[in-house]
This record gives structure tokens, C-alpha cells and sequence, in this order.
């Protein structure tokens, strides 16, 4: 698997895509890529060493981080020739990786390309190289049909072909959440856990919670790779909020599921920031999400879909205070429904086992 900007150590998909891969062929997959967070474990993935380069002092920082970068990608280039002809699949984390892969000399037909953000990645490139290189490989993969429809619209070609699988997860025993027969609790517990990044809509659903004027307890979990200074500004505006904590720890895979399951209702909102569209049709393609229902959690959402209308969902719209208020209480009034939902529905439609067929085609044949 070769991968390059992109955080693959808080991707749950990519991790549990190379889980899979590790237990159905009991063989790790080799990971070629720039920056790995050594916090977080290595499951299935035997991490591939890199040469690497460090950044020379320059009057200019803008000039030192431009340059640097060139060199970098260049250096990640030369590292991977002559390196890949020996393996039998190559998958290529969205188009920054599979353009790496061509440039490093190697015959595209047994590369599989992971379209994980839509057409954020293709901004710097002409459109007849992108499908050049995308039509080159052996197989294209895809969350949905929806979000292969918005790439072919981008691209204008009708003719491309992907599989999909949505981000799904290769679970193992869940630590199912106890329904609560009674409902004599009436806390509810909050949780957001993701980027702390703008696209996440994290300002906005603070300021939800806050005009809301409720005080359930609110966790604001997650990581801030490049965007530290968004995370200031979340803890400014949260700092006079005694039930609002901020946790910046990472965890592994049965930590992380542990603490996810002792929440109620987590927050899954996305913008499209950059106008790009990489944030339509995203019902599929969320991490975010699939880690919510795995682990009984409802979900509140700004994306309205077809799945969102019902539980386990709570989808607020265009008056979000009121619409978060009313699915509080509908939550209370029905929490074990919300509970069974969220589990049925992870099962699914975010369970990777359910694309095994797609998977063994490619790891078989």
C-alpha cells in the first residue's frame, strides 16, 4: 500500500482494509508512506522504512517549506523505484499515492485505486493524465454509487467503472452497549471525535450545544494533524464550559472502541469548505459514522439522506438548535430503539466482511 499526505493512522477504513487483508491471507500488508504517528499500533501493516529528509534553515519559511516539499515528494519517488515489482497488488490511497506510483516507473495493472476524497486530490492535475492513470489500473474502488457518479461528473467520463465498498469496518465482538430497560437514566452523554479541523463543522456544533443551553456532558475527542490552530480557537471558545472536555490522545483500536461505547449520541456534520465537492454524497464514505454505530451510538448529522431520516439517526437541518433539542428527546423516549438501530444498521451497510466477495476477487484471483 503506498500512501503520501494523507493520515492513514486515524483512518479506520484503510486500517481495517489492511485487518482484513492480514487475516484472510494471514500475511501483513507492506505500508510505503511519508508519516506514520508511531501512538498508534500497526495491526496487519508492517511499515515500510524510509529515507528521510530534513528541513534546511531559510531566511524565507515559505521558500524552506516549498522546496522542502518538492524535495520530499521527489525523495519518496526515488525510495519506491525498483521496490514495487515485487508485489502482486499495490493499493494506491487516492490519486496522490497512484500519481507517485506512475512517476516511480511502475506498470499501473496491478495497482488498485482507493478513491477515499472524492476529487480534492485532482485540483493540481489535467483530467485526461487523472483518467490515463486511473483507467491504467487493475481495479478502481469507490464508497458508493452516488460518490462514483460525482467523480464521473468531475472527470466527464461516463465510461469509468468502480466497485464499491463503503468505509467499513472489520469488527471484532463490539463491546455491545447494555440497553437500559427502564430509561431511568436521563443523561445523556455527547460525543464528537474526529478531526479538529473546519470541514468537521466542530465550531458549529459546539455552538449548537452551547445555544441549546443544556448541560449533558460533551466530549470533544480527536487530533489536529495540521490543523493546531483550528484546535486553539475550539479550546478558546469552549474554555468557560466546565461539562465540555477536550481529549487530544490517540488510541488503539479496542481503547478506542471502549470509550466510544460509553457515549450516547456522537456528532458526524461536514461543510464543503473548499467548494469541491468532496463532501457530497459523504453518508458512506465517514469514518466518523461507521465507529458511532459500531458502538450503539445515534448519530446527529447535517446529512440528509435517504438512511439519516430514521434512527439510529438525528438529522438536523435547517433550524439546528430546535432540530438537536426535539432529537434529544425522541432519543430519551426511545434510546434502546436508537441502540438496536445503530448496531442493525452498522451491520449493515459498514461491515467490510459484507465485501468480502470484492475483496477476495482481488486477493485471490
Amino acid at each position: 500500500m503506498v500512501c503520501y499526505s494523507y493520515a492513514i493512522h486515524v483512518s479506520p477504513f484503510l486500517k481495517n482494509l489492511c485487518y482484513y487483508i492480514y487475516n484472510r491471507l494471514n500475511q501483513k500488508v507492506e505500508l510505503f508512506c511519508d508519516f506514520y504517528n508511531k501512538e498508534v499500533p500497526l495491526e496487519g501493516i508492517e511499515l515500510v522504512q524510509m529515507d528521510k529528509i530534513s528541513k534546511e534553515k531559510y531566511i524565507f519559511g515559505f521558500i524552506r517549506n516549498k522546496y522542502y516539499e518538492k524535495r520530499k515528494l521527489n525523495s519518496f519517488i526515488g525510495c519506491l523505484k525498483n521496490k514495487l515489482d515485487k508485489y502482486k497488488i499495490i493499493f494506491a490511497v487516492d490519486f496522490l499515492a497512484l500519481d507517485i506510483i506512475y512517476k516511480s516507473g511502475y506498470n499501473l495493472s496491478n495497482v488498485v485505486f482507493l478513491s477515499l476524497e472524492g476529487g480534492n486530490y485532482f485540483k493540481n492535475y489535467d483530467s485526461e493524465y487523472i483518467l490515463l492513470l486511473i483507467k491504467a489500473c487493475r481495479e478502481r474502488i469507490i464508497a458508493d454509487k452516488d460518490r462514483e457518479s460525482d467523480l464521473k461528473m468531475l472527470l466527464n467520463d461516463e465510461t469509468l467503472k468502480f466497485k464499491h465498498i463503503p468505509v467499513s469496518l472489520y469488527y471484532r465482538k463490539p463491546p455491545l452497549k447494555l440497553l437500559d430497560s427502564d430509561n431511568s437514566n436521563n443523561e445523556i452523554k455527547l460525543i464528537y471525535s474526529g478531526y479538529f479541523a473546519d470541514w468537521g463543522c466542530v465550531k458549529e456544533v459546539v455552538d449548537i450545544y452551547i445555544s441549546s443551553g443544556i448541560n449533558y456532558p460533551f466530549l470533544l475527542q480527536g487530533h489536529s494533524w495540521g490543523t493546531e490552530e483550528y484546535l486553539a480557537s475550539i479550546k478558546k471558545i469552549t474554555s468557560f464550559k466546565d461539562n465540555i472536555e477536550i481529549d487530544t490522545n490517540f488510541y488503539d483500536d479496542n481503547e478506542y472502541s471502549q470509550k466510544l461505547s460509553k457515549y450516547d449520541i456522537g456528532f458526524a456534520c461536514y461543510k464543503d469548505v473548499n467548494n469541491d465537492g468532496n463532501f457530497s454524497n459523504i453518508i458512506y464514505s465517514s469514518g466518523k459514522i461507521a465507529n458511532y454505530l459500531w458502538n450503539g451510538l445515534a448519530v446527529i448529522t447535517n446529512i440528509d439522506s435517504q438512511l439519516t431520516r430514521k434512527p439510529p439517526f438525528i438529522l438536523i437541518k435547517n433550524d439546528p438548535v430546535k432540530d438537536f433539542l426535539k432529537g434529544l428527546e425522541l432519543y430519551k423516549i426511545n434510546k434502546n430503539n436508537y441502540i438496536k438501530a445503530a448496531y442493525k444498521t452498522a451491520n449493515k451497510y459498514y461491515n467490510i466482511n459484507n465485501y468480502g466477495s470484492i475483496m477476495d476477487a482481488l486477493l485471490l484471483n
